[in-house]
């Protein structure tokens, strides 16, 4: 069952009840599933639509939120599918209801739904030869995938080959409308320097040309006698290509869970004891509120939304 939470009131209303996708479809080519599968609902801006994706599985479904009539089955194929999220978030092109999502274990697509599902990225697979040289064919496992804070772009953060952690990000307007081939080799296609230890680590947008993100250095470039490195915030500019430690949080690495949130200027990181507040400008703490996990941050509404067992606790933020 779907609820419909009216922050401002502090109410819930049953809304719709949807049927969800299966699990349990890729076995990791014979190994152990690293992570557990569970459902993440997606809601669109102009809540028109919803879709339930299984993060660290392979199959999801969009919903009409009116009816909860299944439109889209998703399916993003079973090589290593269990290794990360299902990357999916909805956007708005032209006034209609768009969802990105990924269709292989290295793509991306977009689907618009006008009112029915209509592909917005169709192009042939790429091929992986050696003699062929396609520049297209990307050796990248698509993850988590965030949009920018006016959706202008699309970062993912998946995995390569050994396997190490990387980000990517590119133009959403670009990939949209000129280049479907945007995502693999297009112009403003940006990747991450430095890889990391691991993927899947804590993300948010801060404004549209940077986000902060945890992770550790991969120690494939570190020799035998140097320390292991901590985890760390950083502050990363696409467009300059600068990045910046952030002291402060230490934000929980739960697997497909947010834990990361940015409202009006500060960074919300859910750390072990409580939620704690930090001031962009300067990197010190505002507030910390102990005992309170959201799962979720409405920074327009100025609330924190947080479950407790089988009930929904909403919060208002402190002044910031």
């Amino acid at each position: 069952m779907v609820c419909e939470i009216n922050p401002v009131a502090e109410t819930a209303l049953e809304r719709v009840s949807i049927q969800l996708p299966r699990t349990g479809a890729d076995a990791s080519n014979g190994r152990p599933a690293p992570r557990d599968e569970h459902p993440r609902l997606l809601v669109s801006d102009q809540q028109d639509l919803l879709a339930v994706v299984i993060d660290y599985g392979r199959y999801g479904r969009v919903y009409r939120a009116d009816t909860g009539e299944c439109i889209q089955e998703l399916d993003c194929g079973d090589y290593y599918s269990s290794m990360t999220p299902f990357g999916a978030e909805f956007t708005t092109v032209h006034g209609a209801t768009t969802l990105i999502h990924r269709t292989d274990w290295n793509r991306l697509d977009a689907t618009v739904y006008d009112p029915d599902p209509r592909p917005l990225t169709a192009r042939a697979d790429p091929v992986e030869s050696a003699a062929s040289a396609d520049t297209r064919f990307q050796d990248y496992f698509v993850g988590n995938i965030a949009l920018n804070t006016d959706h202008t772009r699309v970062l993912t953060d998946g995995w390569i080959w050994t396997p190490v952690g990387a980000q990517r990000a590119f133009s959403l307007p670009a990939w949209l409308i000129d280049n479907p081939w945007e995502s693999e080799d297009g112009a403003s296609l940006w990747r991450r320097n430095d890889p990391t230890e691991d993927w899947d680590y804590p993300l948010c947008w801060i404004d549209a040309d940077s986000y902060a993100t945890m992770g550790r250095p991969s120690d494939i470039f570190r020799e035998e006698d140097e320390p292991q490195p901590a985890d760390t915030v950083s502050i990363v500019n696409i467009s300059t290509g600068v990045e910046a430690t952030f002291l402060g949080p230490e934000p929980l690495r739960i697997p497909g869970r947010r834990t990361l949130f940015h409202a009006r200027g500060h960074l919300l990181s859910v750390e072990p004891d409580g939620l704690s507040i930090w001031r962009l400008s300067d990197g010190s703490l505002a507030h910390h509120l102990p005992g309170l996990n959201p799962e979720l941050v409405l920074g327009g509404a100025n609330r924190i939304v947080s479950p407790s067992g089988d009930t929904c606790i909403i919060l208002p933020l402190p002044e910031l």
